[in-house]
C-alpha cells in the first residue's frame, strides 16, 4: 500500500504516522527539558526574555483568542483597515504580550503570593482523604 495512493485510507494513516512522529519528536523534548538541557538549546531556554514569555503564558493563552477578535475591529475603528493584513499579527502579538504581562504582575502574581499563607498538607497519592 502507498500512502500516496490517492485514497482516503491512505491519506488517514498517512497523517496519522505524521501526528506519530510529532508526538514522539515532543516526547523526546519533554523528556530532554526533564534532565536538564545543557549547551545552545539550554542557553536559548534560559534567555530572559523566553523566559518571561513562559512565565506569562497562561495570560497569552487566554487573551491572544480576544485579540484576534478585536485586532481588525480596532483597525478598522481608526481607520487604519488597509494596514491590518501587513501588520495585524504584529500588533495582536504586542497587544497581547503587553495584557498578559499586566494581567500576571497584577493578577496572577498576587493571588499566587496568597499561597504563602496557607500550609498545605496532604495530597494525591499518600492515601489521605479529604472525604469521610
Amino acid at each position: 500500500l502507498s500512502l500516496a495512493d490517492g485514497t482516503a485510507w491512505g491519506h488517514k494513516l498517512g497523517v496519522a504516522l505524521q501526528v506519530l512522529g510529532m508526538a514522539l519528536v515532543f516526547v523526546a523534548l519533554v523528556a530532554w527539558a526533564a534532565q536538564g538541557m545543557a549547551g545552545w538549546a539550554g542557553k536559548f531556554l534560559s534567555w530572559r526574555p523566553l523566559v518571561y514569555i513562559g512565565k506569562i503564558s497562561y495570560g497569552l493563552y487566554l487573551y491572544h483568542g480576544f485579540m484576534l477578535a478585536v485586532g481588525p475591529r480596532e483597525f478598522d475603528f481608526f481607520g487604519f483597515h488597509d494596514f491590518y493584513p501587513r501588520f495585524g499579527a504584529m500588533f495582536n502579538s504586542v497587544v497581547s504580550i503587553l495584557v498578559a504581562a499586566a494581567s500576571w504582575h497584577f493578577f496572577e502574581a498576587p493571588i499566587n503570593r496568597l499561597k504563602e499563607r496557607f500550609s498545605y498538607k496532604g495530597g494525591l497519592g499518600n492515601g489521605s482523604s479529604r472525604f469521610p
